[in-house]
């Protein structure tokens, strides 16, 4: 694919970019950022949510709760 300019272009999965971009990520003293992608429709086994992740999808569905969230203290 080209662009107007023909520049080159090439296509790729949000959901897979946006995976390889988060497992490169580091925060503050090079810790690891932990991230994931869940949905409750899955298209990709990777993706299944765990059971937090289950009742959150199923909270964040439309009428319901715009924000889903758990604190841990870590021991």
């Amino acid at each position: 694919m080209t662009t107007n300019n023909e520049d080159m272009l090439t296509l790729i999965n949000p959901a897979w970019m946006t995976r390889q971009i988060n497992e490169m990520q580091q925060g503050p003293d090079n810790r690891k950022i932990v991230s994931r992608l869940t949905s409750s429709k899955l298209l990709n086994p990777g993706n299944e949510p765990d059971d937090w992740e289950k009742k959150a999808l199923g909270l964040l569905e439309p009428g319901g709760r715009e924000e889903v969230f758990e604190f841990r203290a870590a021991i």
